[in-house]
């Protein structure tokens, strides 16, 4: 089949909940990314919506413009939209040898943790702050999307009761922003370190940079799941084994011992 620009699902306005993107937009309530059962391949939403994206042949979608398209679509809070312009781009750089399925992969994966964030798991505090964890950590993100997502994570974790972990994101944040904006990062410093800097929901054996792409489960550090060789999503042993292929870029995926420097480490 001839590769073609996906169907756009309907995408989740999480401006209100978040500062990603300076604009708005609005949608219908999106289908879950999540896995729901122990077969999470044959029974997955996310599955079943990037089944819609047909394996290239030809070079119909330039990766690049397809990235860049995407990259709009995200600064519109147009998350499913965007996540799909992300993987076609993917799908066709591994095609044609292009290094933005890196980027690719990265900003996927964003689009994934913000719609569930800002959603259907907005109401659940604890798991909101696991995966902004995650979603700060992730590599290959332009800087004004990774003091958005900092200062975004710092507020739910401070929200889930994880004033050391707000703290250290809001650190970063005041490092990498401009001087005229560290008056209110400062404030909201001091409201951390008012509150203890303790962490009541951050398992001793996560690991932020290790989360699988498909599932968006946490991957412990005694773990090191299977990294893509051609994207670099890190993938769970279990999700890697059911699927047989990349999330991202469908990719066979093959074990490895450890990811490759220009995936999922900062």
């Amino acid at each position: 089949p001839k590769a073609r620009a996906p169907s756009p699902a309907p995408s989740a306005d999480y401006h209100s909940q978040g500062p990603i993107s300076p604009r708005s937009g609005g949608g219908s309530a999106p289908i879950s990314p999540r896995g729901t059962g122990s077969s999470f391949a044959a029974d997955s939403a996310f599955f079943e919506e990037l089944a819609q994206i047909s394996l290239p042949d030809s070079d119909t979608i330039n990766p690049k413009r397809e990235f860049a398209r995407g990259l709009e679509l995200f600064d519109a809070n147009k998350l499913s939209e965007a996540l799909f312009a992300f993987v076609a781009a993917a799908v066709n750089a591994v095609h044609s040898g292009d290094e933005v399925a890196i980027r690719c992969a990265s900003y996927a994966t964003a689009c994934k943790i913000l719609r569930d964030a800002t959603t259907l798991l907005a109401g659940n505090p604890r798991e909101c702050a696991r995966l902004t964890r995650h979603l700060v950590a992730l590599p290959n993100i332009e800087e004004r999307h990774r003091r958005a997502s900092l200062r975004f994570a710092s507020a739910k974790n401070f929200k889930a009761g994880n004033a050391g972990t707000a703290a250290s994101m809001i650190t970063t944040l005041i490092s990498i922003s401009p001087p005229e904006r560290s008056v209110s990062l400062y404030g909201m410093l001091k409201q951390c370190q008012d509150a203890g800097q303790n962490d009541m929901n951050v398992p001793e054996d996560e690991d932020a940079s290790k989360m699988c792409a498909a599932t968006l489960d946490s991957i412990p550090k005694s773990q090191n799941g299977m990294t893509c060789k051609q994207c670099g999503a890190l993938h769970s042993t279990k999700a890697a084994l059911e699927t047989g292929q990349c999330v991202i870029c469908r990719s066979s995926l093959t074990a490895r011992t450890s990811p490759p420097s220009e995936s999922w480490m900062w």
